[in-house]
C-alpha cells in the first residue's frame, strides 16, 4: 500500500494522473513550509535554489539539478494543466499570469500548512 503525504495528495489532485514523480516538488513544498511556519524564517530569507533544493536532493538521493528541473517542470504543469478551480483556491484569487516556480512553491506551502491560500492567511493576519 502506497501512502502519500498530504502534499503529494494535493499535487495529485491538482495535476491528475501525470507520469512525472511529484515527490521532489512535494518535498520542496514541505521543506519550505517547515522553514516558514515551524522555524519561522522570514519569507525573503528562504533561499530555494541555494538551500532548499540541495537539502531535498540529499534527502531524496538525487542530483540538485534533477530536483530543480523537476520542480520547474511540475510547477509549470500546475499552471498549464492543473485543475483551474483547485489552483484558484491555492492562490486565493484568479491569477492571470503563471507564478514563478518559487512563488508557486510558496503558495503551495501556505495552502498545505494552513489549509487556505497565502492571500487568506495574510488578510487574516491583517485583521488582528
Amino acid at each position: 500500500e502506497i501512502i502519500m503525504t498530504k502534499t503529494e495528495t494535493l499535487l495529485r489532485a491538482l495535476l491528475g494522473p501525470v507520469r512525472e514523480d511529484v515527490r521532489p516538488l512535494a518535498a520542496v513544498v514541505d521543506y519550505v513550509a517547515q522553514l516558514l511556519f515551524v522555524e519561522c524564517i522570514p519569507l525573503d530569507d528562504v533561499r530555494i535554489t541555494k538551500c532548499v533544493y540541495p537539502a531535498v536532493a540529499k534527502q531524496l538521493g538525487k542530483p540538485v539539478t534533477a530536483v530543480s528541473r523537476s520542480v520547474e517542470r511540475l510547477t509549470a504543469r500546475c499552471w498549464s494543466d492543473g485543475d483551474p478551480q483547485l489552483l484558484q483556491a491555492i492562490m486565493g484569487r484568479k491569477v492571470l499570469t503563471p507564478f514563478s516556480p518559487r512563488e508557486t512553491v510558496i503558495c503551495l506551502a501556505f495552502y498545505v500548512f494552513h489549509g487556505c491560500s497565502m492571500h487568506e492567511v495574510l488578510l487574516r493576519n491583517l485583521s488582528i
